[in-house]
């Protein structure tokens, strides 16, 4: 019977080395061919939200005209849309101006660009390149024109009304720049938010806001420590930072949440669970009825406590479990530290409140979902998307999964 095991096990073990140097050939192979970026490059996106909703809106307003009408709309749309490209137009050559007279952008009406902007010169042959384009159209703009405003209302040929409005030029609007972090166990997103945050703080300029749509349900305590200080960052920096939670901000996702200087939480997301849980099997008696040793070397009486295949001590159960306490001690004092006027001994026992019931213990500020925080932004705002995307190979991913299952480290 033990033979027939440990043939089996055998065979296992080979077919899974087998496998899994095909899947590491191949990555490599493919990731040749397809002369991947370099591993951990990646690329920065930033959209500009505002205009993402006015193009909605002016859609919709389209689609709701009467076919007859619709061609003239179009045509009052063309005439909006070049009606600002104008506005930035000047806006664009006090910009160039200021830089001939020895000043900077930065010293300009405009401020700093966003994190993508185009250089002055280049956005100023865009936009002449776009007016030659539609300039043939000019004569026709105005034709049936008077009709289609009518058909639009009041509400504003350009949407303006629910996207923003016009009480200051853009290019002066205080900006909204919006960061997503999606959590998983490792807090794997936080290489993307250090650099999403290093981008803002480079345009910043004063009042920028910065808001993070977060949804994170905790992990480890040493890689959710590090994104919660990238958000400190930005508290360092004088930026005012809210957090939007829709789903999840638990565990470590509520350390990285209690640094904002205002929480958002949809009614029913999941917000608390300030705690921490460790746990692991223990395979020891198994391996003694087939009489298979364990041996374990150490220098330093608590380098290892708990093990999964060596026999645990009295002595090591508690040192463990003591570090469970000074870790949880240190998550108290940080999100006190944070939010001084929660009363943290109430909710750090690792229970998780709902978004309406979160509110009235204070661990959230407002409940609201990050569509309406930023729908009501865009009036007060220009509101720009940051995206940083991180290059990272099949293999590299398979890897540091691996490696984190293999390290024993405490989950929040």
């Amino acid at each position: 019977m033990m033979d027939m095991i440990w043939e089996v096990l055998g065979f296992a073990l080979k077919a899974a080395t087998v496998v899994l140097a095909a899947l590491v050939v191949f990555q490599a192979a493919r990731g040749e061919e397809r002369d991947e970026p370099e591993e951990g490059s990646g690329v920065l996106r930033v959209k500009n939200l505002n205009d993402e909703e006015r193009g909605k809106a002016r859609a919709l307003k389209l689609l709701l005209l009467p076919a007859s009408a619709r061609r003239d709309a179009q045509k009052v749309t063309k005439r909006d849309a070049k009606r600002e490209a104008q506005q930035e137009r000047k806006e664009v050559k006090r910009t160039l101006k200021a830089k001939a007279v020895g000043g900077t952008p930065e010293e300009s009406p405009a401020g700093p660009a966003s994190p993508a902007s185009p250089a002055p010169e280049e956005r100023l042959a865009e936009l002449d390149g776009a007016e030659g384009a539609d300039g043939a159209e000019g004569a026709e703009g105005a034709e049936g024109a008077d009709g289609a405003e009518g058909a639009e209302g009041a509400d504003g040929a350009d949407g303006a009304g629910s996207a923003g409005g016009a009480q200051r030029p853009r290019a002066q609007r205080p900006r909204l720049f919006v960061l997503d972090f999606e959590g998983d166990i490792q807090a794997s997103a936080v290489e993307s938010l250090r650099q999403e945050v290093s981008a803002v703080l480079t345009a910043r300029r004063p009042g920028d806001h910065v808001l993070v749509r977060l949804k994170n349900a905790g992990g480890y305590v040493h890689t959710h420590g590090l994104a919660a200080s990238q958000l400190k960052r930005l508290k360092e920096h004088k930026l005012p930072l809210w957090v939007t939670v829709d789903e999840i901000a638990a565990s470590g996702g509520y350390m990285m949440a209690c640094v904002a200087d205002k929480i958002f939480a949809a009614p029913f997301a999941l917000v608390g669970s300030i705690g921490v849980v460790a746990q692991l099997p223990n395979f020891h008696r198994l391996l003694q009825r087939f009489d298979v040793d364990v041996e374990l070397h150490t220098a330093g009486k608590y380098k290892r406590t708990l093990t999964a295949i060596g026999e645990n001590t009295p002595e090591a159960r508690e040192k463990f479990v003591e570090e469970l306490q000074v870790t949880h001690a240190l998550f108290k004092e940080f999100v006190s530290s944070a939010r001084p006027a929660l009363d943290v001994e109430r909710v750090a026992t690792g229970e998780t409140w709902l978004g309406a019931r979160a509110l009235e213990v204070g661990l959230v500020d407002e409940v609201s979902t990050s569509d309406e925080v930023i729908r009501a932004a865009l009036r007060r705002f220009e509101v720009f998307s940051v995206q940083y995307r991180v290059h990272r190979r099949l293999g590299a991913r398979f890897w540091s999964a691996l490696h984190a299952l293999a390290g024993g480290r405490l989950p929040l």
